[in-house]
């Protein structure tokens, strides 16, 4: 894996993984080119994935030898279901493999690609409402349409927390008994503090040879682990996410160490590219644009509908507590949104997101942000202005409950009421957001 670093909003990653893996200039991978790769690396399964709607991989398994140059066009038909409150329902579709979305998986002792799928209709060929990674397809497209800006770099950072046995927060294990330890020292701790180190260099050295990059790793807050991946496009990011939460997955279970279910955020960072400029980056405050500010300014306004996002995509996972975090303050560190100061170059100015959590769809939920962004920078809407934490929007106006856990009735009536920005571009169908609704009423 090759990396390249310009000067740009984020450092520029090239990912180059032999000759199937391409940089982000739009420049397709042949089929031709994987089939020779599996030949190459002496592939002996390929391994078809693809979201569903709780942000859960599904998949089929197939010898290397079903893998022709024409599926890649005629696809794999698979019968799919969907379960919904009161009904269940089966669809016939087609599976698509996408030649420019694979991974290698070294947590599989026979050799094993991994390529991502499309879901299609099987009678029309048209792209399935249920395909949840064509949704951040079509909200890139959508992007690139209002000419706003022609590309966009993420930076995802995904938390996970380790059972190490019987201790209590904000404490460490000395001598087999728990000594409170202060916040500050737990926070990018190193040495004995850091339990969790060698896990995670085993885990970076594992997703380089998948070809998922690592920027960094580091012990976090409230002891968990936090693995900021390399910054990429929406969908790659998205596509990065899906893998990097499998490995920790895999890896824990043949390291048989427990990861503990946890209502963690997954934080990313956000710039928006346009003739190879930041358009975050201006002379507003903290050094950015008023465009930045829009684009903020369309996420407060529906930060409830976002919050709804996330947690009806949390519907097919392990269930627990969700804390919607403030929207209130650039200068507070609980904020859902801050202003993120990359480096001392002033075009590394970026808008940090920290209110998707960690085990959502990060297809629909991301593509749900860059939605409320457009939004707010084609409607002016006003971003944060106040540097005091608690003045402007307060947790209640966003999630609707006490103490920020989300009042699932108000999550489900703004999902019904503030739409409309989900759907330009037929990013969003009806019918999706219909069924996440109705995933909302499970919990009242």
């Amino acid at each position: 894996m090759w990396l390249g670093i310009s000067d740009g909003i984020f450092p520029r990653i090239w990912r180059i993984r032999n000759n199937i893996r391409n940089n982000k200039v739009g420049v397709a991978v042949k089929p031709k080119a994987v089939l020779a790769y599996c030949r190459e690396k002496g592939i002996k399964a390929v391994d078809l994935r693809f979201p569903d709607i709780g942000g859960n991989w599904k998949h089929i398994t197939l010898p290397v030898s079903a893998l022709t140059e024409g599926v890649f066009d005629s696809g794999f038909g698979q019968e799919l279901t969907l379960r919904g409150i009161s009904h269940e329902s089966r669809e016939q579709m087609v599976l698509i493999p996408i030649s420019n979305a694979n991974y290698l998986d070294p947590l599989i002792e026979q050799p094993t690609l991994v390529i991502l799928a499309s879901v299609q209709d099987a009678m029309t060929r048209e792209e399935s409402w249920l395909d949840s990674r064509a949704v951040a397809s079509r909200a890139l497209e959508y992007l690139k349409s209002t000419g706003i800006a022609d590309d966009v770099e993420v930076r995802a950072c995904q938390p996970f927390l380790i059972h190490h046995g019987p201790r209590v927060e904000g404490s460490e294990r000395e001598g087999g008994e728990s000594v409170p330890v202060p916040s500050s020292q737990r926070f990018l701790s190193c040495g004995p503090s850091d339990a969790d180190f060698g896990f995670r260099c085993k885990l970076t050295t594992l997703a380089a040879e998948a070809g998922v990059g690592i920027e960094r790793h580091y012990r976090g807050q409230r002891a968990s682990s936090e693995v900021v991946l390399a910054p990429s496009n929406l969908l790659e990011t998205c596509d990065n996410l899906m893998m990097i939460r499998y490995m920790i997955d895999q890896l824990a279970s043949a390291e048989r160490v427990s990861l503990i279910p946890t209502a963690l955020a997954c934080s990313t960072q956000w710039g928006l590219i346009r003739n190879a400029e930041t358009v975050f980056s201006g002379a507003s405050q903290q050094g950015v644009s008023d465009v930045g500010w829009y684009a903020i300014g369309g996420i407060l306004k529906h930060a409830t509908t976002l919050a709804a996002l996330a947690l009806a995509t949390q519907q097919f996972s392990p269930s627990v507590e969700y804390r919607w975090l403030r929207m209130v303050s650039p200068r507070d560190p609980d904020a859902i949104c801050n202003v993120i100061f990359g480096s001392h170059n002033p075009r590394s100015r970026a808008i940090e997101f920290r209110g998707t959590p960690s085990q959502s769809n990060p297809y629909i939920h991301l593509a749900g942000v860059m939605m409320a962004m457009i939004d707010g920078i084609q409607n002016k809407y006003p971003g944060m202005v106040s540097g005091e934490v608690g003045s402007g929007r307060d947790t209640l106006s966003v999630a609707g409950g006490e103490g920020g856990i989300p009042d699932p009735k108000r999550l489900r009536q703004s999902l019904i009421e503030d739409r409309d920005f989900l759907l330009y571009g037929d990013v969003f169908s009806e019918s999706l957001l219909d069924l996440m609704t109705e995933f909302l009423s499970l919990d009242t």
